[in-house]
C-alpha cells in the first residue's frame, strides 16, 4: 500500500511539473503557438506535448532528462522564429506560401488538391465566413495557418462610409468596468472615472450594487452598457 501511494504521488508530481513547464514554454513562445499554427509550430507543439506526457508516466527516467528535451525543442522553436523574421526564404520554407483557391470567380481544383481541401470543405468555409452563394466571391486564398481568406466581388461587398463620402467617428474597443460583480478599478481609473460616477450610472439604470451586474462596459460614446445578472427576458429556451 505504501509503494502504491508513493507511485501515485510520484506520477502526480511529474504530471504537475510537466504541465507547469509546458505552460511556461508555450507562454514564452507567444500567442502564435496557439492561434496561428504553421507546419513547424505544429510539429514543435506536438513534440513538446508528447515529451511532457511521457514525463508524467515514465518513472524510470529522471525529471531533468525530459526537461532538457523540452528545452531543446523550445530553443529550436525560438531560434527559428527569430531567423524567419530576418530570412524571407526560410520563412516561406517553414511556414509555406498562400495558395489561391479561387481566382477572378473561378475555382482552381488543382490548387485545392495541393492543400487537401475538397469542395465540401471549401463551401463550409465559405458559409462560416458568411458567403452562402459562391458566385459572390472573386478570390479565395488558403493562408499558411490553414484559414481561407475571401474577397467578395465589388458588387457584393458591404457598403462603406467611403462609398457614401461620409465622415464618421472612429470606434474604439469597449472598456470592461464590471465583470461578474467585480469592479475593474484599473480600467475605471484609466478612463478617468471613479466609483462615484459608476454608482450614479448604475442607479440611473435601476441597479443598486455592482454585485447585481454580470457585465458592464463603457462604449466609444462614454455610455455605460450594463448586463444584469438576473434578466428573466434572456432565459435560455432550447431549440425544438
Amino acid at each position: 500500500m505504501g509503494e502504491f501511494l508513493i507511485g501515485v504521488l510520484d506520477i502526480s508530481m511529474r504530471a504537475l511539473v510537466s504541465a507547469i513547464i509546458l505552460f511556461l514554454l508555450t507562454k514564452i513562445m507567444g500567442y502564435k503557438q496557439i492561434s496561428q499554427l504553421t507546419y513547424f509550430d505544429y510539429c514543435i507543439g506536438i513534440s513538446i506535448g508528447s515529451i511532457a506526457a511521457e514525463m508524467s508516466f515514465d518513472r524510470e527516467q529522471p525529471y531533468h532528462y525530459f526537461v532538457i528535451a523540452m528545452t531543446v525543442y523550445f530553443l529550436i522553436a525560438v531560434s527559428f522564429s527569430l531567423i524567419t523574421l530576418k530570412s524571407l526564404k526560410l520563412r516561406k520554407f517553414l511556414n509555406g506560401n498562400p495558395i489561391i483557391l479561387m481566382d477572378k470567380g473561378k475555382l482552381l481544383p488543382n490548387n485545392m488538391k495541393i492543400v487537401k481541401v475538397d469542395i465540401h470543405d471549401f463551401l463550409a468555409q465559405c458559409r462560416n465566413a458568411g458567403y452562402f452563394n459562391i458566385d459572390d466571391l472573386e478570390y479565395a486564398i488558403m493562408e499558411p495557418n490553414g484559414l481561407i481568406s475571401f474577397l467578395p466581388k465589388s458588387k457584393n461587398r458591404p457598403l462603406t462610409t467611403n462609398d457614401m463620402a461620409l465622415q464618421v467617428k472612429q470606434d474604439v474597443p469597449g472598456l470592461s468596468l464590471i465583470m461578474d460583480g467585480v469592479i475593474m478599478r484599473e480600467n475605471l481609473a484609466g478612463a478617468g472615472l471613479d466609483e462615484n460616477w459608476l454608482a450614479s450610472e448604475l442607479l440611473n439604470q435601476g441597479i443598486i450594487s455592482p454585485k447585481q451586474v454580470f457585465y458592464a462596459t463603457l462604449n466609444s460614446d462614454n455610455q455605460l452598457i450594463v448586463f444584469p445578472k438576473n434578466q428573466d427576458m434572456y432565459k435560455h429556451t432550447p431549440y425544438s
